[in-house]
């Protein structure tokens, strides 16, 4: 009890002198010796610790912003307008009746950046050095061959040489699939990139759980359930136009069989209707396709 009693009354003389602006030269407190120096030390602190910060301020959305987002985009001030957008994302409720148009309005701002040669962030500025091949460029930077080619503009991948300058992605992706939402939410490097809407399972057979993208296929033939197989091109493939499979991470529980892919039937996307695998506008899928590297990260929630 007298430690306690003694803890407090340096607290007290500590924020009588932090009020003063420190003690009297030639004085002191004192200190009785079954008082630590850790004691004194923690009293200090605690009346000079920094106050809790305050909430994030909530700040409805304005059909201003997105007008001033579009202006930037016509002036191909695409940085600007990410920076900006992102900002008001960050501070804006979930439920803002604006929110899905920024979010559509970023979604293209940033894939915009992220496929063609515009410099961004998350990027880096590579020069090809003696030796080099585009899949030793994308293996080293976590990347895709295709997004390589395809946002550096490069028709005929195996005439690079040394010297020549690419911007490459250098920031990793993570998918966030919502069974309840059917949507499914593709981050960069932690910060949002572009939300797609998409199907998922009836019944809940989409699993949940974190999944990571082993497999990538274009215009993949179709397994039936009997286990015939039906190539692309014939109408009853219900793949679409790309294939990626899903490999589960433990401990959640290995599936065989499910993934992402196109459809050809774009009503059932935003339902529930499919047999288990994620379903996407084959637009969307390919976009995927282009830019993601395996491994990444997949979850899916309820």
């Amino acid at each position: 009890m007298n430690h306690i009693r003694t803890f407090l009354f340096l607290a007290a003389v500590s924020a009588r002198a932090a009020t003063n602006g420190g003690m009297t030269a030639g004085t002191s407190a004192v200190v009785p010796p079954s008082v630590s120096t850790a004691m004194v030390a923690k009293a200090v602190w605690l009346t000079n610790a920094p106050a809790a910060l305050p909430a994030k301020e909530i700040i409805p959305l304005a059909q201003e912003l997105l007008k001033e987002l579009a202006a930037l985009t016509n002036a191909d001030q695409y940085a600007q307008a990410r920076d900006k957008g992102l900002a008001a994302l960050e501070t804006a409720a979930a439920d803002d009746p604006l929110r899905g148009e920024l979010e559509d309005t970023l979604g293209h701002v940033t894939m915009t950046m992220i496929r063609t040669p515009r410099m961004m962030a998350e990027k880096d500025a590579c020069v090809v050095k003696s030796g080099d091949s585009v899949a030793r460029i994308a293996a080293a930077h976590g990347t895709t061959v295709d997004l390589i080619l395809e946002s550096n503009q490069i028709a005929r991948p195996n005439l690079i040489k040394a010297g020549d300058r690419l911007r490459v992605l250098k920031a990793p992706f993570s998918l966030t699939v919502s069974k309840k939402r059917n949507d499914l939410l593709l981050k960069l490097d932690g910060r949002f990139c572009k939300r797609y809407r998409v199907g998922t399972g009836k019944f809940g057979r989409t699993p949940t759980g974190v999944f990571t993208i082993s497999e990538k296929v274009k215009e993949p033939p179709w397994s039936r359930p009997d286990g015939k197989l039906v190539p692309f091109g014939e109408k009853e493939n219900i793949l679409g136009t790309r294939w990626l499979s899903l490999k589960a991470v433990p401990p959640t529980e290995d599936v065989g069989g499910y993934g992402f892919h196109g459809t050809w039937d774009e009503t059932t996307l935003g339902k529930a209707e499919s047999s288990g695998c994620v379903r996407l506008k084959n637009a969307d899928v390919e976009e995927l396709f282009t830019i993601l590297p395996y491994g990444v990260r997949v979850a899916i929630e309820e």
